[in-house]
């Protein structure tokens, strides 16, 4: 079963903001999603990096779809 909400995608471009990164993400249906993500330490977790494959995933009543 697919799981909904769900957007794959390619790390595109990487902004670290101090406490904050955000990623651009090439979507594979086309466009990008911008996605902030608090940074935190920790020991021998995978750091996300350019060209990595990622899915974003939200909860339903979290999405919100813009038209640009």
């Amino acid at each position: 079963k697919k799981a909904t909400n769900t957007l794959p995608g390619e790390i595109w471009d990487i902004a670290y903001m101090g406490d904050l990164t955000i990623y651009k993400v090439k979507l594979d249906v086309g466009g990008f999603a911008k996605v902030s993500v608090l940074n935190r330490a920790v020991d021998g977790e995978d750091i996300l990096t350019w060209e990595d494959r990622v899915v974003l995933q939200c909860a339903p009543s979290n999405a919100l779809l813009l038209d640009a």
